[in-house]
């Protein structure tokens, strides 16, 4: 759908993968833009960029993001200081996974145009797509305090900050589990006190994760780790009994 300025008001492309649109499913004929004659007077090509633009957000609705691309470059061949075009594009590219030119549309908006909203948001949601998590929610708190009533800011802002909790979240996980991997081996070799210290990374691990959650989802997990713990310490505990019974003296692996 389209806003009453004629720009596509677009769905996160961030947080869907089914929106994307190939070459290869895009309508038949050449995706390439035309060049087009710019000898036209004024209220000729502001008409057929009209025009254009409307094309494009038919095609962008239709999911068929090539041809939306082409014809919102088009239009911009003829109004090229329009900022809705260079979000509307935005939008486009971003949904074909094109973010880095994305980028460049969405700061054009923003250029064009810096009472307007729509062009932070975009460059919000672009930088978010290329996991510049911290550039992305910089901007984003620069625009919410510029426009502080727009929601869309708001939900762009929240999407970056989530992505990047989401980001630190799973590398978190991939510490976690090489820890406790490495740990359990440790047991099984009879290397106690590498045990002891992976186990102690892992709780460590897990606790950091803890900490960048919201609270409602956090109680459960502490409450997990906290069993986790317990069952870490008692495979330790076990191990190291077992090896003293075998080996009274004190001469096997135990170190």
């Amino acid at each position: 759908c389209t806003s009453a300025r004629g720009e596509v008001i677009s769905r996160d492309p961030t947080t869907t993968s089914s929106q994307k649109h190939t070459p290869e499913s895009a309508a038949e004929g050449s995706t390439k833009p035309r060049v087009l004659a710019m000898s036209c007077d004024a209220g000729t090509a502001a008409t057929a960029s009209a025009g254009l633009k409307e094309e494009g957000n038919a095609a962008f609705s239709a999911q068929d993001y090539v041809n939306a691309d082409r014809l919102y470059t088009e239009a911009i061949q003829l109004d090229p200081t329009s900022a809705p075009l260079h979000s509307n594009r935005c939008a486009a590219r971003t949904s074909l996974g094109r973010h880095l030119e994305a980028l460049a549309d969405a700061e054009r908006a923003c250029e064009l145009d810096e009472n307007w909203p729509r062009g932070p948001v975009r460059k919000i949601t672009t930088l978010t797509a290329l996991e510049r998590y911290a550039d992305a929610i910089e901007s984003g708190r620069e625009a919410a305090d510029r426009f502080p009533d727009d929601a869309a800011i708001a939900g762009a802002l929240k999407r970056a900050i989530d992505a990047q909790t989401a980001s630190a979240v799973k590398a978190d996980v991939v510490d976690f589990a090489v820890n406790k991997s490495i740990g359990e081996a440790a047991v099984r070799s009879g290397d106690y006190l590498s045990a002891e210290q992976n186990y102690s990374k892992t709780i460590e691990t897990m606790e950091g994760l803890i900490a960048r959650l919201p609270a409602e989802q956090a109680a459960p997990i502490r409450a997990q780790i906290e069993v986790l713990r317990t069952k870490m310490r008692t495979e330790l505990g076990n191990a190291q009994a077992s090896n003293t019974r075998t080996d009274p003296a004190g001469n096997g692996a135990s170190k």
